[in-house]
């Protein structure tokens, strides 16, 4: 899976200024910036991706709540 599949298919949490989840989102949407969110959706996520020098996926990790 390329970095742009998992963009599209992702979720994230979405928070609120005092760090609540407050809903979700797609990883896609949430780094999108608009004239309502110019600096994208404030969320949390961490992903981890391991390629091989022949750029070969070889571990993906992301943490979900």
């Amino acid at each position: 899976m390329s970095q742009s599949d998992f963009m599209e298919c992702g979720t994230v949490l979405v928070l609120s200024d005092d760090d609540e989840v407050i809903g979700c989102s797609s990883k896609k949407e949430s780094h999108q910036f608009t004239q309502k969110n110019q600096l994208g959706i404030l969320h949390r996520a961490f992903s981890v991706f391991l390629y091989d020098a022949s750029t070969q996926e070889l571990l993906f990790a992301a943490a979900f709540e």
